[in-house]
């Protein structure tokens, strides 16, 4: 049984879970990802707390324009990070939990 599935949300794929790892992978644009007035990444909220937190997956990001990979644990993002769910008349993103990047290495 394969250990590394693709996570999707919808119909969109919001990254990739290693079981076997524990780590959670994504790829952010900074541009289009990074939530400015915090400068932080973000998180699915439900994902986040049904299966990142229980076992404190590792948390990798890849930032396609700088080149730059980011990470921490679920554990630091539930203590640091900050919940917000942003929803307009058209599209409803959900609530997500958002970590400053001065907390990833």
């Amino acid at each position: 049984m394969a250990t590394t599935y693709q996570v999707r949300i919808g119909k969109k794929i919001i990254g990739s879970v290693d079981r076997e790892n524990k780590v959670y992978a994504k790829q952010v644009d900074i541009k289009k990802h990074l939530y400015r007035n915090l400068d932080a990444w973000g998180i699915d909220a439900e994902f986040f707390k049904n299966e990142l937190l229980p076992e404190n997956y590792r948390i990798r990001l890849f930032e396609k324009q700088e080149q730059r990979v980011y990470e921490t644990d679920a554990r630091t993002i539930e203590e640091k990070g900050t919940w917000y769910h942003f929803k307009t008349a058209e599209v409803d993103y959900g609530a997500q939990i958002f970590l400053p990047r001065q907390y990833w290495t």
